[in-house]
């Protein structure tokens, strides 16, 4: 999964870095190690900066906008 995720309007970088932190923290936990394909090779994403994806401070989730409460809980 290529990701860049980066503060918009009203989001301090370090609200933006967390959401970062979360979402790969939520990769490793739930699909890393835990799926293979059927000749046996493990599914292993891993989360690279390309895909722009903007924090901001309200609740509406889009492909390429996330809340800065994304993954919260």
């Amino acid at each position: 999964m290529d990701l860049y995720l980066h503060g918009g309007e009203g989001v301090f970088p370090k609200q933006a870095h967390t959401v970062a932190e979360r979402t790969a923290s939520v990769v490793e936990q739930h699909l890393n190690h835990r799926y293979r394909f059927a000749n046996g090779d493990q599914f292993h994403p891993r989360l690279d900066p390309h895909a722009r994806i903007t924090i901001h401070p309200g609740n509406h989730s889009a492909q390429n906008h996330w809340p800065a409460t994304a993954l919260d809980g």
